[in-house]
């Protein structure tokens, strides 16, 4: 299969198409054909190398497309189904495995394309905005509460115009939280 790699730091023309094999399907996960992946900062710091090496193979925390193969321990998904999906790094290769607990289905209002920039923002706004952090619900959160933010609850976005804050703010609405 053909995967994007950086040659070495500098700007877009140290990217270049490889021939490397096919994943390594395991038990507990899919294997998708990547119709389309976005473009992340931690991808282009990698790319000039202005933070500490790629601790991961490849380009590409994100993707989306149709799953191919499943691993026998997989419940949830089938081969034919149209996902995207939150990556350590291979959204820059023409197939990627992905554990099935890192795969979401495409709602049906966005396209491949755009489900592709969908995981890596839905998640880091959920983990941080709706689940409990054990260390610090020790201290701050009221007993028997098992999220940080619910309805009827303000809160301020600072950079509400980027990705991740936009995102916020549109799903703290959308789970009632005024904003």
């Amino acid at each position: 299969m053909k995967v994007i790699v950086v040659t070495s730091p500098g700007g877009p023309d140290v990217l270049k198409e490889i021939e490397v094999p096919e994943p390594e399907l395991k038990d507990d996960g899919v294997l998708i054909k990547v119709a389309a992946t976005a473009l992340n900062e931690p991808d282009l710091t990698a790319r000039t190398r202005s933070l500490p090496p790629m601790q991961r193979e490849y380009l590409g925390l994100e993707c989306a497309g149709t799953i191919v193969k499943v691993g026998k321990d997989v419940q949830r998904w089938k081969v034919g189904q149209e996902v995207c999906a939150v990556l350590s790094g291979g959204g820059y290769a023409e197939m990627v495995a992905v554990q099935e607990g890192l795969v979401f289905p495409i709602p049906k209002s966005i396209s491949v394309e755009e489900a592709a920039s969908f995981p890596q923002v839905a998640c880091s706004v959920w983990a941080a905005l709706f689940t409990e952090d054990k260390l610090s619900s020790e201290y701050w959160l009221p007993a028997g509460r098992n999220s940080r933010l619910i309805a009827g609850e303000t809160i301020l976005v600072h950079g509400g115009s980027g990705g991740i804050g936009s995102f916020a703010i549109q799903l703290a609405k959308a789970r009632g939280v005024k904003c």
